[in-house]
């Protein structure tokens, strides 16, 4: 299967440069950053954030050996400082040793003691050679010392400037990615708000249909009461007694007429 993929892949390529001629490289590269932006689309967020957070703590063991780096360089530099100081104090010495020495050629000094023992003016002047050129050499030693103690302080500033600013770069970057995390939960609570948001019309067709229900059943009441009131009861209780001619005479002899009903 790969191998017909290849082929394939390889005739495409051929047509293509035998129809574009040299654009074929360019449209090909322009199709694999296509390809390249639309799958970085596709990776979510919350992927894309913990890849930049474990890129983030890649930077740590780069650091820290930069760290030791520096640290071993600040030692180096100190020794050197001592060094330099150590052999800067003899060169003092040295010097003024050479001026004593010196001194006893040019006084005309046939012999010069020192301690228990007598130099003669040979033996002074021949020492005093093998001391001048013994301290050039080492005076030419602290030189080089120092240029090279000068280099390695500017090493070690740069070095600690460039520390400096990769400490500050990570710690900027992990602002940014905890300001982005924020970012992130806030349009997901947004979203989720948005999501959860109900129809307002399946509610409102709900409240109509109870609606129509209750007046279906005011309706059926109202029906049952006129039919109710179509057929009067038959009153079973007892009649009412009374005398009506009674009533008659009594209303009349309350008057003038001189009526009267048996």
């Amino acid at each position: 299967m790969l191998k017909k993929v290849l082929i394939v892949g390889a005739l495409v390529a051929v047509v293509g440069v035998f129809f574009l001629g040299r654009d074929a490289v360019s449209y090909v590269s322009m199709g694999i950053d296509e390809l390249r932006s639309s799958a970085k689309e596709c990776i979510p967020i919350e992927t894309q954030i913990k890849h930049a957070k474990g890129e983030l703590a890649g930077l740590d063991p780069v650091i820290r050996e930069c760290t030791q780096q520096k640290y071993r360089e600040t030692v180096n530099v100190r020794k050197l400082e001592r060094e330099i100081a150590a052999a800067e104090t003899k060169l003092s010495k040295d010097r003024a040793e050479i001026g004593i020495l010196k001194s006893h050629i040019e006084n005309g000094d046939q012999y010069v003691t020192y301690g228990d023992r007598t130099y003669s003016e040979d033996e002074v002047l021949a020492d005093l050679s093998r001391r001048f050129e013994r301290f050039k050499v080492a005076e030419q030693t602290v030189k080089t010392k120092r240029d090279i103690l000068v280099e390695r302080q500017k090493a070690l500033a740069s070095m600690n400037e460039k520390l400096t600013a990769m400490e500050t770069a990570k710690n900027q970057l992990a602002l940014e990615i905890e300001n982005l995390e924020a970012r992130l939960a806030a349009v997901q609570v947004a979203q989720a708000r948005s999501e959860f948001n109900l129809d307002d019309s399946e509610l409102a067709r709900v409240r109509q249909l109870v609606n129509e229900i209750s007046t279906r059943i005011e309706v059926k009441a109202e029906v049952l009461d006129h039919e109710v009131d179509a057929y009067p009861e038959i009153p079973v209780g007892e009649p009412e007694t009374g005398n009506v001619l009674e009533e008659i005479n009594s209303y009349f002899d309350a008057g003038t007429s001189e009526i009267v009903i048996n």
